[in-house]
């Protein structure tokens, strides 16, 4: 997965083709239409090993509760045992357990709430704070991704940033503004990010000279500063 990744930002330095970004259900979640919003983010997440939900059976006794979706796709759920999850919808999940107990309950209405995102992920790299893997839940946009990774750091270049998006058999490449979001409200390009989009924010023409100034003057200097010095490593009080 790091080569992928690495590779996947190669390509925005090797005069790949970008474009701009156009999806009608993203321009839909961009302008607050709340209604079509929640029917495109009930569309896109899909359950995943390790998920947490919480599923709530009206009329339910104690049928209601919270599960940990298993490493094979199951959950196992009192009165009809084990139920595949994995693939589906928090909706269409809902519906395959709500089947499943109407063999035991005439009158039954499920609803499943994903409450711990833990098996998709975007990436974050380049010239932001929050750089790294971040946990998709199916409704993040650029802003919202850049005000939770701490902004931009002094050296991005704003109006570069790239947004990589590939499967097996396709690669985009789009183009984001965020100085336009931010600074004029132009919400053109704040995508709805995607499972596994990566984020590569490039740092502007003057740092990219600075930072080649700085490693041919101070090759070793990276290796240096993350060495532990022995007070850092042998005094107890840095322990807590």
């Amino acid at each position: 997965m790091a080569v992928t990744v690495l590779a996947l930002i190669a390509l925005t330095t090797a005069g790949c083709a970008s474009v701009p970004y156009s999806d009608i259900n993203d321009a839909v979640l961009a302008k607050g239409h709340v209604r079509r919003r929640l029917e495109v983010i009930s569309g896109r997440y899909t359950l995943g090993a390790m998920d947490s939900i919480q599923v709530m059976v009206r009329d339910g006794g104690g049928l209601s509760g919270g599960h940990t979706i298993r490493p094979d796709g199951f959950i196992t759920f009192e009165m009809v045992g084990d139920v595949y999850v994995e693939g589906m919808t928090p909706m269409t999940a809902a519906d395959v357990i709500a089947d499943a107990l109407r063999v035991y309950v005439r009158d039954v209405d499920v609803t499943v709430r994903v409450t711990g995102f833990n098996s998709k992920q975007y990436y974050m790299f380049g010239e932001t704070p929050g750089r790294g893997a971040k946990r998709f839940t199916g409704d993040v946009n650029i802003l919202r991704a850049f005000a939770q990774a701490g902004g931009v750091t002094n050296r991005a270049a704003w109006d570069r940033i790239r947004l990589i998006r590939a499967t097996r058999t396709t690669r985009q490449i789009f183009k984001i503004n965020l100085g336009q979001i931010v600074k004029r409200g132009d919400w053109t390009t704040n995508v709805q990010i995607r499972e596994n989009d990566v984020i590569y924010v490039p740092p502007t023409r003057m740092a990219q000279v600075g930072y080649f100034i700085d490693n041919l003057l101070f090759p070793f200097r990276s290796v240096f500063a993350a060495r532990p010095t022995v007070r850092q490593i042998t005094e107890p009080e840095d322990w807590w």
